[in-house]
């Protein structure tokens, strides 16, 4: 050892690998590692493509069934080619390696000389390829990846700025070819230390063109922002009578054939399309909704076929998909029945004078679907629905579902000092959150907000400010924002016996249809737009309402009442031309109402100009005279205490909020749905009796087939004996009475009821 090293060599080995008894052998065996070769290299290489660097990366299948990417790494400029395939296969690196020999001969008159990999090169057709041509092969040592550094180096690059570029742009694993091929095109045009600080694409193609080459850089877009591509349909213009179809896919950038040509991924079609005509949004991501939608739509679709249809189900899809008419109605009688439907629930609504020709609808559907017919309508979209014939009255409740949100975000109970609050909302106004918040609270929050949207659009105008204000913070909320969606469910739960009421008034004193409109001058302090509202009522009843913060700017309270008192217009002349289409005739004109007296005279007044520099509200000046002009609308003025409107626009103090409820017609109808209540426990507990009796044989008289009914008749208690078939019995002190019908007018049928009205009268307690 010591006759084949200098004493200097054989010293510096020694103190770094020798042992206490003198032996380097044994050193060498404890302690040997990796071996850092800092030598510069023996050659310049004068020319691109004259040395070239060929490396693997292998990751999971992608959305094409790539498996494996090949990087050819040019050794002079550090251009980078990207080659994507499927399998690991000497024939397929062969085709690969003549592929970029022939096309940089071609192209640029460059000749490969040497190429350095590792030995996955090293195969029997590659190297008499190589010898063929000319090439000379410098594989690396076996296992020793830092030889073939340009190319692993390379490969490390762009690996790690396609991860960071998946990651903020948050799309799917399986996307990466697209990724790493857009790594591989950012790389090649990003400037280098090392080379002076220009490009790999500046030092490739300058050299052949003979002077410098800069790449274009102005049509780089965000990585994975929105992205709407022209539809193939469009583009050819297939389909040139419909106009009002969509011309866009909605997708995502995800890479560049070229300067103008882009590549993008189109989530609901699960491909990617190179394409020239889009427009890109860079201020939006992809967020995997549109992926986790489709994702659970295709199990659904699996989980669809495998369920087994009972005979009738099957008649009624093989029906549907054979698109058949399924009714044909005649429609010679004069009526207006309205027939709506949700899914598979059906609603009827007639008079009582066309019974007939409902019969004959529904009788005819059954004919052709296996259907159910339910009785008075109750439920509809979770909905209760509440009648009193007696009085004329309906009302729609939600008790239901606002208990089960309130229960589902734990906020039907307070503790300690807390009070229900009484308004959805405090007076301060919510502003957005200087953090970023985390992706569960927003998920969280967009639950809340989701949940009581529902509630604010069917039955609950009296929250639909609060929740207009609420959506704006759903992409970044604070804690702030969740205690302020937490205070209006517990609002909603503390009020959840309020019922939207209609009926019984006297339409004689009062308009039949109006609409009311308003609007909040500058409320926004952030980007001073005003807020908007309007509410639509029908025979004293609300029956369409909107909050919402108006599109532009407006520099006086007048042009901020016009343009809410322009789309309050706009939405009441088409839901009165929708009445109209149900058979629904009004008497008299359509009413807008509006609290701003400036706004008004504006419209009325012919010798009124409004100056303003913004075109589109004159604009909508222009057409509201017109419209009244017209006759179409009249425009009423109406005190700010006494508009309908004023809570869609603003939040208020409790007593201002207590008078926009009962303008609103929110009943509290909490002692009627107790009685409902006791009524069916009443109810049950009868026929349970009655089951009782019959299987005990004590029941068996003939023609006493029993039926409970329910109705409210406040009389004394009684039971009155008379001939009749009706045996009423009414309880002290309670408006829960119990009309017990039987079958038949012999004196046997009577007998088997009297127990059971004996047994209610002893186990009724009001």
């Amino acid at each position: 050892m010591v006759s084949q090293l200098s004493w200097n060599q054989y010293n510096q080995q020694y103190l770094k690998y020798g042992t206490q008894d003198g032996s380097l052998v044994l050193g060498v065996h404890a302690k040997i590692h990796r071996q850092i070769s800092r030598r510069p290299p023996e050659r310049e290489i004068p020319r691109p493509c004259e040395e070239i660097s060929v490396d693997w990366t292998d990751l999971d299948e992608s959305y094409e069934g790539h498996t494996r990417t090949l990087f050819i790494t040019d050794a002079f400029s550090g251009m980078i080619f990207p080659y994507f395939v499927n399998q690991k296969d000497e024939g397929v690196n062969l085709r690969i390696l003549k592929d970029f020999v022939t096309w940089t001969d071609r192209q640029f008159k460059y000749q490969v000389k040497r190429i350095r990999s590792d030995h996955e090169l090293a195969r029997k057709r590659t190297q008499n390829w190589f010898r063929r041509q000319g090439i000379e092969f410098e594989p690396s040592a076996p296992h020793t990846q830092a030889q073939n550094g340009r190319a692993e180096r390379s490969g490390g690059v762009v690996m790690e700025k396609a991860r960071a570029m998946r990651i903020q742009a948050n799309l799917p694993h399986d996307l990466w070819k697209e990724i790493v091929e857009a790594a591989v095109y950012l790389h090649n045009r990003t400037p280098r230390y090392s080379q002076e600080w220009r490009t790999p694409f500046e030092d490739f193609f300058s050299r052949q063109a003979g002077k410098q080459v800069k790449p274009q850089l102005a049509h780089l877009k965000v990585y994975g922002c929105r992205a709407y591509a022209m539809t193939k349909k469009a583009q050819l213009k297939e389909s040139r009578l419909q106009k009002l179809e969509p011309r866009a896919h909605i997708g995502y950038l995800v890479g560049y054939n070229s300067t103008n040509i882009y590549r993008v991924w189109i989530p609901r079609k699960g491909r990617v399309i190179s394409t020239r005509d889009v427009i890109f949004d860079e201020g939006t991501l992809y967020d995997g909704r549109e992926d986790e939608t489709a994702t659970a739509i295709s199990e659904l679709d699996d989980l669809i076929a495998q369920v087994e249809l009972a005979e009738g189900q099957v008649r009624n899809e093989s029906l549907l998909e054979a698109d058949e008419e399924v009714l044909d109605i005649d429609n010679q009688y004069e009526g207006s029945i309205v027939v709506f439907f949700f899914v598979d629930d059906i609603v009827f609504c007639y008079r009582k004078s066309e019974q007939g020709q409902v019969d004959q609808v529904v009788k005819g559907l059954c004919t052709k679907y296996k259907m159910s017919r339910l009785g008075e309508l109750k439920w509809f979209l979770g909905i209760n629905v509440i009648r009193d014939r007696s009085q004329s009255k309906l009302w729609l409740s939600q008790q239901a579902y606002i208990e089960m949100i309130a229960n589902k975000y734990d906020c039907d109970r307070i503790e300690g000092q807390q009070k229900w609050p009484d308004t959805p909302m405090a007076l301060e106004e919510l502003l957005p959150y200087d953090q970023q918040a985390s992706r569960e609270s927003q998920v969280q929050f967009q639950k809340k907000v989701e949940s009581i949207l529902f509630a604010a659009i069917t039955t609950r105008p009296d929250i639909a400010f609060a929740v207009s204000r609420l959506a704006r913070f759903n992409q970044n909320p604070s804690d702030i924002h969740h205690l302020a969606a937490d205070r209006v469910i517990r609002y909603l739960y503390h009020t959840r016996t309020y019922a939207l009421e209609y009926g019984g008034v006297d339409t004689r004193e009062m308009r039949s249809f109006i609409c009311a409109s308003d609007a909040s001058y500058a409320d926004n302090t952030l980007d001073r737009k005003s807020s908007q509202g309007y509410l639509m009522i029908l025979f004293g009843g609300p029956i369409a309402w909107k909050s919402s913060k108006q599109d532009t700017v407006t520099t006086s309270s007048t042009e901020a009442e016009l343009l809410a008192l322009t789309q309050a217009t706009k939405e009441s002349l088409f839901i009165s031309r929708l009445l109209i289409s149900l058979g629904l005739r009004l008497n008299e004109g359509l009413a807008i109402q509006c609290d701003n007296k400036q706004t008004i005279r504006m419209i009325t007044v012919d010798s009124l100009r409004l100056t303003t520099k913004l075109r589109h509200v004159d604009i909508h000046n222009h057409w509201l005279r017109q419209e009244y002009q017209a006759g179409r609308v009249q425009i009423e003025w109406t005190p700010t205490a006494d508009m309908p409107a004023d809570g869609l626009t603003k939040t208020l103090t409790r007593q201002s909020h207590e008078r926009f409820v009962r303008m609103l017609r929110l009943t509290d109808i909490s002692l009627r749905l107790a009685t409902l209540r006791q009524m069916e426990v009443l109810k049950e507990k009868l026929v349970e009796n009655r089951t009782e009796r019959r299987e005990a044989g004590t029941d068996s008289a003939p023609g006493a087939a029993i039926e409970g009914v329910v109705t409210t008749v406040d009389q004394r208690t009684r039971v009155d004996r008379k001939t009749t078939d009706d045996l009423m019995m009414t309880n002290p002190g309670t408006t829960i009475h119990i009309v017990l019908l039987a079958m038949g007018r012999h004196r046997a049928a009577r007998e088997p009821i009297l127990p059971v009205v004996r047994w209610a009268s002893e186990q009724w307690d009001d």
